[in-house]
């Protein structure tokens, strides 16, 4: 798979890396390119809705991870994650799943990254999250 259109886009007033990602070059056509920007163009287009979504899934799904964590333990409830959440990219995909990245500053020692699965559906499919020192 290789990325076909990379550019930056405003979300809600911050600028964040999207991509649309699709198959092999010799593999793309229009119906592919048309379907990954419909699907853009849905997610964008309401964009304060899915950003809420968004954040309300990685909270719901990482907090108790965070708090967890052996590097640096906190206590930080759903809500406050949520609002310190900021979006870095979205990786769009033709078969209408896309991937968010999101990063998750603690202002202490480390850093959180985190990946969510989505589809257009608004179903959030899974999570992953990274912590590493910064």
């Amino acid at each position: 798979m290789c990325s076909w259109f990379e550019a930056n886009i405003d979300w809600l007033g911050k600028n964040i890396d999207i991509t649309l990602a699709g198959v092999d070059e010799d593999e793309l056509d229009s119906d592919t390119v048309n379907k990954a920007f419909e699907v853009l163009q849905k997610v964008y287009s309401n964009q304060k809705e899915w950003n809420e979504k968004l954040r309300r899934f990685a909270a719901k799904e990482l907090t108790e991870d965070l708090n967890s964590s052996e590097i640096e333990p906190t206590e930080i409830k759903e809500e406050e994650f949520a609002k310190r959440i900021e979006f870095g990219g979205i990786v769009m995909y033709p078969d209408n799943d896309f991937f968010t990245v999101f990063c998750y500053y603690n202002g202490t020692s480390y850093e959180c990254s985190i990946q969510l699965i989505v589809n257009i559906s608004g179903e959030c499919e899974h999570s992953i999250m990274s912590m590493y020192y910064i």
